[in-house]
């Protein structure tokens, strides 16, 4: 699964609120999947979708920039898994 989203922007950017919003599939409501205060964001599904069946087919974000950013360009989303557990854990 995936654990972790990481936004890169072009140029300096101070991102000082990201919310991640996601949609699956047969699931027409948005939920908030993420919350950050910097370009690495730990995701937190809903426990329904933590299964090999459910399919996210959306995503939303809602970013807030520190005054001065009015040229920020996202150039890169990022999708990380999860690291797999360690025997024992």
């Amino acid at each position: 699964s995936v654990d972790r989203l990481a936004l890169r922007f072009e140029g300096p950017v101070d991102l000082t609120n990201a919310t991640v919003y996601a949609k699956a599939s047969g699931d027409d409501r948005w939920h908030v999947v993420g919350r950050g205060r910097g370009n690495d964001i730990v995701l937190d599904w809903p426990k329904a979708w933590r299964d090999d069946r459910t399919i996210v087919e959306r995503l939303e974000l809602e970013l807030t920039f520190a005054p001065g950013a009015d040229g920020a360009k996202l150039t890169r989303l990022l999708l990380y898994p999860s690291l797999p557990k360690a025997p024992g854990r």
